[in-house]
């Protein structure tokens, strides 16, 4: 009896991870088109018409300001999501869970790199 209870916990336990890395690969893409809809609220109003281009670079420093985090939180909820599919139960299912989780890590981590560098 006790051994039947120790295998259907583990068995629902090993899904855990699976549904885990999903949430997260989904949490990554949230957090990534929050960071949109939060600079399409911004006023920039303040900035003018910028004619010229030190004008249009404060502008989008400013805006690469406030988007900057949101691609870093999508970075690390990818990489979290690649962490957790390595326990997950099916194979294939994890494989995938984790290439799409790589893939997204890759784009936000670039995202966040062109936001946050200073020569760009």
């Amino acid at each position: 009896m006790t051994e039947e209870l120790l295998k259907s916990c583990d068995g629902r336990r090993t899904w855990a991870p699976t549904i885990l890395g999903a949430v997260l690969l989904l949490g990554a893409w949230g957090a990534e088109f929050r960071g949109h809809y939060r600079v399409e609220q911004l006023d920039l109003s303040q900035f003018g018409p910028c004619p010229d281009i030190p004008d249009a670079l404060r502008r989008d420093g400013y805006v690469a300001a406030h988007l900057s985090p949101y691609f870093a939180a999508a970075a690390g909820l990818d990489l979290a999501a690649v962490g957790v599919s390595i326990w997950a139960m099916v194979p294939v299912l994890a494989t995938i869970i984790a290439g799409l989780s790589m893939l997204s890590a890759q784009w936000h981590g670039f995202g966040w790199f062109m936001l946050s560098s200073p020569f760009f």
